[in-house]
């Protein structure tokens, strides 16, 4: 199964085979619900080698700081698909390795492209969340930046092996249910930027209230809040009308009570707040918990 994750706190979940997304606290807040809680691990795949050129000849190479992939062997670098293999390959996922393969079949749209397959991109890249998409770095949001998109996709792989994928998914706003698409909700992906956009939900899709690890976990207009280390999947509201207003158009579900969030975009978002239990304290900011599912 694919799952999206965001960088840092919660993360998204792919809806199908082996998507996972990390979620990550874009909030600035300083209260336990922003605590980070990353579930991006291991050592493979990091890079800190100075910049040079690979079978491309000529072309820079991209590094990165931190682990974008547990692969730590095969012939060619996941992140430099093209210049670590000679011209005519690049270089793919291979079983739980790494392997130069033909360019032969591959297709001729470019990063953030719509597709519906693999077949449609170009060498190098994968279609993912129905976007072309490169394996990217999470330190530094290369390659994803320069066509608009997010290091906030991990692709799980053969066994417990993963991958990070950019993602380019479409804007929405909050506590409207503007997303079109089949099984898609409206989720918080940039919280510095009031940044949300339209996802598919997971293949682990949870209840409001319910744990979660993904942030495609949830519902519609919900975040996958950290609430000492666990994420539960949290409606968000409206601070003005929420005891008047629907679910999920501002309203609470019972037993519910719209609560203040402090967001670093506030001024966009100040009238959000998070439905919490009745007479809990507030959750002390808005942090990340789980990832959301893609298909």
């Amino acid at each position: 199964m694919r799952a999206l994750r965001y960088l840092g706190v919660i993360g998204f979940a792919a809806i199908s085979a082996a998507l996972a997304m990390p979620a990550c606290d874009d909030s600035g807040d300083t209260g336990e619900g922003g605590s980070s809680t990353s579930s991006t691990s291991g050592t493979g795949g990091s890079s800190t080698s100075s910049t040079g050129t690979g079978g491309g000849g000529g072309t820079q190479m991209l590094t990165c700081a931190e682990p974008y992939t547990s692969i730590t062997d095969g012939p060619c670098d996941l992140l430099n698909p093209l210049t670590s293999c000679e011209p005519g390959f690049w270089c793919d996922v291979q079983g739980s390795t790494s392997a130069c393969v033909t360019v032969q079949g591959k297709g001729v749209k470019g990063p953030g492209q719509p597709c519906a397959g693999d077949s449609e991109c170009a060498a190098g890249l994968k279609c993912q969340m129905e976007k072309c998409s490169p394996v990217c770095c999470p330190a530094n949001n290369q390659p994803c930046a320069a066509n608009s998109g997010e290091c906030n996709i991990e692709l799980s792989l053969t066994g417990d092996a993963w991958v990070q994928m950019c993602s380019y998914l479409p804007a929405c706003t909050l506590l409207e249910n503007t997303c079109t698409g089949d099984d898609e909700v409206c989720i918080i992906q940039k919280a510095l930027e009031c940044l949300s956009v339209c996802v598919g939900q997971s293949g682990t899709a949870a209840g409001e209230g319910e744990e979660c690890q993904y942030l495609n976990d949830c519902g519609e207009s919900q975040h996958c809040n950290n609430e000492g280390g666990t994420g539960y999947c949290r409606q968000l509201c409206d601070l003005n009308s929420w005891e008047n207003d629907e679910v999920p158009l501002g309203g609470c579900p019972p037993n519910r009570e719209c609560q203040v969030e402090i967001w670093a975009c506030e001024t966009t978002w100040d009238h959000i707040g998070m439905c919490m239990p009745t007479g809990a304290g507030g959750s002390g900011g808005a942090g990340g918990a789980g990832g959301a599912g893609g298909s």
